[in-house]
């Protein structure tokens, strides 16, 4: 799991997922049914504070970090930075 403090967790229903913001600069994407992890997404230079996620507009979250970046995460396409 991570290796640092947990800062948020959003969930994302379908399918049923939950996604950690970590310290450690990572999120992971964790399956509520397989109880195991999906992905994790890589990118910001610091820790990161908070997530939020919308089902609309083909599913995107987005993340907060401490270098003052916000990233806009794709699913199905990955990052891109704010």
């Amino acid at each position: 799991m991570h290796s640092d403090v947990i800062m948020d967790v959003v969930e994302i229903v379908n399918p049923l997922l939950m996604a950690t913001a970590c310290i450690d600069k990572n999120i992971r994407l964790i399956s509520l049914k397989e109880k195991r992890i999906m992905g994790i997404f890589t990118g910001h230079a610091k820790g990161i504070r908070q997530l939020d996620y919308t089902p609309y507009i083909d599913g995107f979250m987005v993340s907060v970090g401490f270098e003052a970046h916000a990233h806009l995460w794709s699913f199905e396409g990955g990052m891109g930075s704010i």
